[in-house]
């Protein structure tokens, strides 16, 4: 599941209902529970909806997490709405509603699902939007009006971590 997508997913305003995604594995690879893994430099997720699922991911290591649409964001998510609840747990792990990491642009995007993250320590982040905002990339126009839980001090209503732009957010 290391293969990025780079095609086009229009959702055309429809949502995805009841998606159930679980992980457990305990290793050293990228275990994660998302929709996709990630999203390449050309691909795109726009004009979808994430309701009434969960994203649960157990026994963490770092580089492993839960989020809504992607755990790595190199394209572009545009209008996309997540109300399923994403929870990391297990020692290391990240939490995120839209994007784990975002490496590309992500617009008018908004969360209202619980991001819990039940791991302690600073690498442990978690985040209503994303959890980190590379360098050079954007959050433009989102919103979380999802709960945002952590032991740990690294969490953030909209971006725990903010190396590039966020602009218009709430």
């Amino acid at each position: 599941h290391k293969l990025s997508y780079n095609g086009v997913i229009d959702g055309n305003g429809y949502a995805i209902k009841n998606l159930i995604c679980s992980d457990s594995s305990f290793s050293a690879s990228d275990h994660t529970a998302v929709f996709i893994y990630r999203l390449g430099e050309n691909g795109v997720i726009k004009n979808l909806s994430l309701i009434g699922g969960e994203f649960e991911y157990t026994e963490g290591n770092m580089g492993e997490g839960a989020g809504g649409f992607t755990f790595i964001n190199n394209g572009v998510i545009m209008g996309c709405y997540n109300a399923n609840s994403c929870s990391s747990s297990g020692g290391y792990g990240y939490a995120a509603g839209i994007s784990v990491v975002n490496n590309g642009v992500i617009v008018g995007c908004c969360n209202s699902g619980t991001i819990e993250n039940s791991n302690y320590g600073n690498n442990n982040a978690t985040g209503g939007i994303c959890s980190y905002v590379s360098q050079n990339c954007k959050l433009i126009g989102c919103y979380n009006t999802g709960i945002v839980t952590s032991p740990a001090t690294s969490k953030g209503s909209i971006a725990y971590s903010n190396y590039g732009s966020v602009v218009d957010c709430y």
